[in-house]
């Protein structure tokens, strides 16, 4: 789940996920005094991890702004915030695969008018900004 939370919460940060650095900080700094490390989180982060205190959990969750169930395997909670974060990261995947196709076909017109000019003889390339610039002018509000 953790892990998840970090991913989700990148969505928000235009796709940059937090460090275990900025988190552990973040989490001492509401708290007032050094509650984790982020080697504490890293920990976390892997798979066989230590068990965290209550403590812990109870700060990571309210970072993270989720309920401490979230981290409770087989509970509701748990099953609609893993279902939530993987919403955003699918629109974020989708995002991301639409903003590729468009500049790939952005990409693929522009060569193919490269391709194009290197045929033409100076007088057909200056004919041919001209018509450029003329549909640019047609084209601003």
């Amino acid at each position: 789940m953790l892990n998840l939370l970090f991913e989700a919460a990148a969505v928000a940060r235009n796709g940059a996920e937090y460090t275990n650095s900025e988190v552990a900080t973040a989490i001492n700094q509401r708290a007032g005094r050094r509650v984790i490390s982020d080697e504490t989180i890293r920990k976390l982060r892997n798979p066989g991890g230590p068990q965290p205190s209550f403590d812990k959990v109870a700060h990571i969750a309210a970072f993270f702004q989720v309920p401490l169930d979230a981290f409770k395997e087989g509970t509701d909670t748990h099953e609609a915030v893993a279902a939530e974060a993987n919403k955003l990261l699918e629109a974020r995947q989708e995002h991301t695969e639409k903003v590729n196709r468009q500049v790939a076909e952005e990409a693929e017109g522009v060569q193919m008018l490269a391709r194009s000019a290197r045929r033409l003889d100076s007088r057909g390339l200056k004919l041919a900004m001209e018509f450029i610039s003329s549909l640019q002018k047609m084209q601003k509000p």
